[in-house]
C-alpha cells in the first residue's frame, strides 16, 4: 500500500470510549500527538468521553482524508475500538489503520486477524509511531521497529518488545486536545478546583492478581521515575500555560518509592508552587512522616486501594498482601493531616461472601472515607485473575471484551456467589452507604 503523508495534521488518534467511568485528558494520545509533532508529523485527537456517538467522526472523516488512524483500546470497551475501526474503513478505506493500548498488548494476532486492522502497537508507542510513520511516508519497510506487529503477505510479522526510558519522553503538550476547558470541571475529583491530570511516574510494582502482569506488559517489569525537577516543570506548566488549580497524579502507586516523593514535595515546597493536588496510593506504601511532608506540599487528597476489609480476601486471591490494620493506620494519619481520603473497594472476587463483605462494610464504617468507589471484580484479560478462571473455580458468563460495566453488572458465577447474587449486594451496598453519607453531612454541617 502507498501512502503519501503530509507534515500537516494526517495522523488521527482516536480514545473511542463514550461516556467513561472518569473524565480526564487522554494522557497516552496527548503523549504520542506530542512526540510526533516534535517529529514534524501533526496528529489530531478525537476523545469521545463527551459525546453521545460517533457523529463527530463521521465529519470529520468527511472533510480531512487522513492517512492513518490510531485507535486506542482497552478490553472493556473493545467492541467500541472494532465499531470505530469500521467506520474509518469504511469512509477512508486506504487509511492506514493501527490499534494501541492494552487490549492491543495482550492480543495483538488476534486483532490482526480483522481484515480492517493494518497494524498493532503494542506497550509503549511514543517511539514506534513515529518510526512507523515515518516508513510509510517515505515507503520502506517496518522491519527493526519494535512493539509493532504487522500484516506482510497474509502472514503476521512480530518484533522485539522494548521498554522506553521514562527521561527521553517530553512534557505533552495539552493544546493539542480541543475544548481543554471541559477536562477542569470535576467537581468530585478535585472538590471544585479547576484541575487536570498528569503522571509522574509508569507502572506499578506490586502483583495484585487483578492488575497484574497486565500493566507490566504495557511497561515493563520496572516501574519508571520521572525526574523530580520535570514533574515540577510540568506543574509550572499546568499553572501558567493552562491555568490549573489543581492536580491529580494519575500514577498507579504515587508513594511506593517515599525518598522520591519526598524530593518532589521538597521542589514544591522550596518553589513556592501554589498547588493543590491528589495521588493513588496504597496504605502500605504510607507512613506519618510522609503524610505530613505531602499535606504541607499541597495533598489534599489521597486514593488508597482498599479492596477488601478481610483479610483472606486481600492476602489471598487479590494479592494484594495488605491487612485491615494497616489500611485503619493509613487513614487516621491521612485525617490527622487533614487529607481527605477516597476508599477504592471491590465486591464479588474468587473467595468473596456475603460474610467477607460485610467485614469489608465494617471496615468502611471505622475509617470514614471523604468517598467510597465501589467495584464489581472483573477478570480482565492479561490479568493473573484472567488466566486462572479454572483454578480459581470461576465461571465467566461472558468475555470482557464489550462494554463492561464495573459499578452494576457482574460477568462471573463462584460455587460461594453467583452474578445475580453479586448484583443484589452491591446494590444494597448503595443504598446501606448512601444514608451513611447523608449522616456525614449531616454531622459535618
Amino acid at each position: 500500500m502507498t501512502i503519501k503523508i503530509k507534515e500537516e495534521k494526517d495522523v488521527l488518534l482516536i480514545n473511542p470510549l463514550l461516556h467513561p467511568i472518569e473524565f480526564e485528558t487522554p494522557l497516552g494520545m496527548l503523549y504520542l500527538a506530542t512526540v510526533l509533532a516534535e517529529n514534524f508529523c501533526g496528529a489530531k485527537i478525537l476523545d469521545f468521553a463527551f459525546e453521545k456517538n460517533y457523529s463527530k467522526l463521521k465529519k470529520e472523516l468527511k472533510v480531512k482524508d487522513y492517512k492513518v488512524v490510531g485507535i486506542y483500546s482497552m478490553s472493556g470497551f473493545y467492541t467500541s475500538a472494532e465499531k470505530v475501526a469500521k467506520m474509518v474503513k469504511k469512509l477512508c478505506p486506504e487509511t492506514f489503520l493501527i490499534i494501541g493500548g492494552p487490549h492491543a498488548t495482550i492480543f495483538p494476532e488476534e486483532i490482526l486477524q480483522n481484515k480492517l486492522v493494518d497494524g498493532v502497537v503494542i506497550g509503549e508507542g511514543e517511539k514506534a509511531l513515529p518510526k512507523i510513520i515515518d516508513a510509510i511516508k517515505k515507503k520502506k519497510n517496518f522491519e527493526n521497529i519494535n512493539n509493532f506487529y504487522y500484516k506482510k503477505q497474509n502472514n503476521i510479522i512480530k518484533s522485539r518488545k522494548e521498554s522506553l526510558e521514562i527521561k527521553n519522553i517530553p512534557i505533552p503538550n495539552r493544546y493539542l486536545l480541543d475544548n481543554l476547558e471541559q477536562y477542569k470541571f470535576s467537581k468530585e475529583k478535585m472538590f471544585g478546583y479547576k484541575a487536570l491530570n498528569m503522571i509522574a511516574s509508569r507502572g506499578c510494582p506490586f502483583t495484585c492478581e487483578f492488575c497484574q502482569p497486565m500493566l507490566q506488559s504495557m511497561f515493563g517489569t520496572k516501574t519508571k521515575l520521572r525526574n523530580p525537577r520535570e514533574i515540577i516543570k510540568e506543574i509550572y506548566q499546568l499553572k501558567s500555560r493552562y491555568g490549573v488549580e489543581a492536580i491529580w497524579f494519575s500514577d498507579d502507586t504515587f508513594t511506593f518509592d517515599k525518598n522520591w516523593v519526598h524530593d518532589i514535595c521538597k521542589e514544591i515546597i522550596k518553589q513556592k508552587i501554589e498547588i493543590k493536588w491528589s495521588c493513588n496510593s496504597r496504605v502500605d506504601t504510607v507512613d506519618e512522616k510522609l503524610l505530613k511532608h505531602m499535606a504541607k506540599a499541597g495533598c489534599i487528597q489521597i486514593r488508597y486501594g482498599v479492596e477488601s476489609g478481610s483479610d483472606i480476601i486481600s492476602q489471598g486471591s487479590l494479592g494484594k498482601k495488605i491487612t485491615a490494620k494497616k489500611t485503619r493506620k493509613a487513614f487516621a494519619l491521612a485525617d490527622k493531616y487533614k487529607i481527605n481520603t477516597w476508599a477504592y473497594t471491590m465486591l464479588g472476587g474468587p473467595e468473596e461472601t456475603e460474610e467477607t463483605f460485610e467485614e469489608t462494610k465494617k471496615l468502611l464504617r471505622e475509617i470514614k472515607p471523604v468517598h467510597i468507589q465501589l467495584t464489581i471484580t472483573t477478570p480482565l484479560p492479561g490479568t493473573y485473575y484472567y488466566k486462572n478462571l479454572d483454578k480459581m473455580d470461576i465461571t465467566l458468563r461472558r468475555k470482557p471484551f464489550g462494554k463492561v460495566d464495573l459499578f452494576r453488572d457482574s460477568i462471573t458465577d463462584s460455587k460461594k456467589l453467583s452474578h445475580k447474587k453479586i448484583k443484589r449486594m452491591y446494590k444494597g451496598f448503595r443504598k446501606e452507604f448512601k444514608q451513611y453519607y447523608l449522616e456525614r453531612i449531616k454531622h459535618e454541617i
